[in-house]
């Protein structure tokens, strides 16, 4: 374990700089608005493009690996939506949040860099499928719960609308969806523009996950010690569990593949579900400290998970 501990203790030493600086008067608001905008626009898209672009998804993509880790991220989601009912009486939106909080993984900003620094760089494939999997099904699902909870835009088709215009404005899809289109027409990447895609793309690791500190920085730890707890503790121990079982028994995938589902699952809270919950003023301080906490506590779990899938002493 010590040798996964010493690959994964810089990818969070980044983020522990980035909470650091982020609780100084060294950034600003505007400067790391400005980190943050060249991450998500510009650095994160290119890595991700390029990484599914390079690919040969024809012969690559598999679908057991989707529909494994949807049941995980999925059945999490239910169960987190269920118990925020029965065990804290909250309304629908608020459930929604909490189901979010406990299932949808950092695997943008955190996920690809340390899966591609850990497993290796054939390892972004079914990162990126991932993302591009449960960004559709866990953010579509969440949002169109708060819609319905606050009564907006009555119809469905209203709904949908608004679902795809967001995704279409999102540069994470759009890098997907063009990454995957090259992949699947085994277009040849030309060699200057390979070399762009690693210069640039190089950049997205490093940027994010400081960018990812700073900003946890900014986002107050609040009240509301059981429901954060529950929500970490399904987010970091539950869902890797059901991942596990997924792609072991119910449809096993190839080791790297596998690998790399139960990780993905066992990352801490991406911080989009922080800025959907903002969108809506919903469940806002509870998911800002279940995505701190998460973060904090993953060092070892998915240290811990790493090296059980490894091997390594």
């Amino acid at each position: 374990m010590s040798a996964i501990f010493n690959i994964v203790l810089p990818l969070f030493a980044l983020i522990g700089v980035g909470f650091a600086v982020g609780r100084t008067r060294l950034f600003s608001e505007a400067a790391l608005a400005g980190l943050n905008i060249f991450v998500f626009y510009v650095a994160l898209p290119v890595m991700v493009f390029f990484a599914l672009a390079g690919s040969p998804l024809r012969e690559l993509f598999d679908w057991r690996l989707v529909v494994d880790y949807e049941a995980a991220s999925l059945l999490t989601f239910a169960i987190a939506f269920g118990l925020a009912r029965i065990a804290f009486r909250n309304p629908t939106g608020e459930r929604a949040v909490a189901g979010a909080t406990s299932n949808f993984s950092n695997i943008g900003y955190l996920g690809l860099p340390l899966l591609t620094f850990t497993l290796g760089p054939e390892a972004a494939v079914p990162g990126a499928l991932i993302l591009l999997f449960d960004n559709v099904i866990v953010l579509s699902l969440t949002t169109a719960l708060l819609e319905g909870s606050l009564a907006r835009h009555g119809s469905a088709a209203a709904i949908a609308r608004r679902l795809a215009i967001g995704f279409a404005q999102n540069p994470l899809m759009v890098a997907l969806a063009g990454g995957a289109a090259w992949g699947l027409i085994a277009l040849p990447i030309p060699t200057p523009m390979a070399g762009f895609g690693a210069l640039l793309g190089g950049a997205a690791g490093p940027c994010a996950l400081f960018a990812l500190g700073a900003t946890l920085a900014r986002h107050p730890v609040t009240a509301g010690a059981r429901e954060v707890g529950l929500m970490v503790t399904l987010k970091l121990i539950a869902m890797p569990a059901m991942a596990l079982v997924m792609t072991t028994w119910m449809l096993p995938l190839e080791p790297i593949w596998r690998a790399t589902a139960i990780i993905a699952a066992a990352l801490p809270t991406g911080a989009n579900v922080f800025v959907l919950a903002t969108q809506y003023g919903i469940f806002v301080q509870r998911a800002s400290s279940a995505i701190l906490a998460s973060t904090a506590l993953s060092v070892v779990t998915v240290s811990t998970i790493l090296a059980f899938l490894t091997g390594t002493p």
